[in-house]
């Protein structure tokens, strides 16, 4: 279990880092000189690396942007104090398990009674978290990675406006000559740089209401499904200890029995 819950390479690393990595080199692809043999096999190799290098940089830049935003960390904690994506019975029989199996937080009877919310909640977000990733179960695991998917898309999405914007600034005053020496792909098009504005303006506007969008519903699945894994975790393990006791029990009586047997039928055997 210890080797699956730490692989170096998982599904999180899979949608937030490698996926925006290769959407931004894709979305670049565009500016390479016209004739590049893009799907050579000699390119496999180093886009792969350069696509998990540049998805590092941008879960990097993502991670400092969200602390301008509401966090899993925070949406947890706000969770825990007033629930609104897992009724209220949830979040107690959550509570009560962390009461039980994190001994050392000292949590008191009533989650309402706790002191220093903020401090002890974000305590227990850190030690749930490492319990489900080590268990390596749980959906909350999967929308984590998706949300972080869509946080690094966004940033994606805004560094390619970006630079479309820039090209189409080049275009529209005739620079692109001495910018670059060579006939790029988008070149080749011959797209106007009205055309070309337009289609940014409607792109960016519906990346952004989706990412928007998205980013909500999903942080609120994460934190609904981190509290329901760590009940339904803790439960099938409590069952499968359970299991294991009776298990050892029944063998430790029927060795038991079996000795008693053995010692009332050696005075016979001795007296024949």
């Amino acid at each position: 279990m210890l080797n699956q819950g730490t692989r170096r390479f998982d599904l999180y690393d899979f949608f937030s880092v490698f996926l925006p990595g290769a959407a931004l080199l894709l979305g670049l692809f565009p500016f390479l000189p016209e004739g590049t043999d893009v799907f050579g096999i000699g390119l496999v190799l180093p886009m792969v690396i350069a696509g998990f290098v540049a998805g590092r940089a941008i879960h990097a830049v993502a991670i400092d942007l969200e602390e301008h935003m509401t966090s899993h960390r925070e949406a947890f904690i706000s969770e825990l104090e007033s629930p609104c994506n897992v009724s209220e019975d949830t979040v107690d029989a959550f509570y009560t398990e962390c009461r039980t199996f994190f001994p050392q937080l000292d949590l008191a009877e009533d989650r309402s009674a706790v002191e220093n919310k903020d401090e002890v909640f974000e305590s227990i977000y850190g030690l749930v978290r490492s319990y489900i990733h080590m268990d390596s179960r749980g959906r909350s695991r999967t929308f984590q990675a998706v949300f972080a998917f869509y946080r690094s898309m966004l940033i994606v999405s805004i560094l390619l406006i970006l630079v479309y914007i820039l090209y189409t600034g080049i275009l529209a005053a005739n620079l692109s000559s001495g910018v670059a020496s060579y006939t790029t792909f988008l070149g080749s098009l011959q797209i106007s740089p009205t055309v070309l504005v337009s289609g940014i303006f409607v792109i960016a506007t519906g990346l952004y209401l989706t990412f928007r969008n998205v980013l909500s519903d999903y942080r609120g699945y994460f934190v609904q499904y981190l509290i329901s894994d760590f009940i339904i975790i803790r439960s099938d393990q409590k069952e499968q200890t359970e299991a294991f006791d009776r298990r050892d029990q029944e063998s430790q009586t029927e060795a038991t029995l079996r000795k008693d047997k053995e010692e009332q039928n050696q005075p016979l055997t001795e007296s024949n």
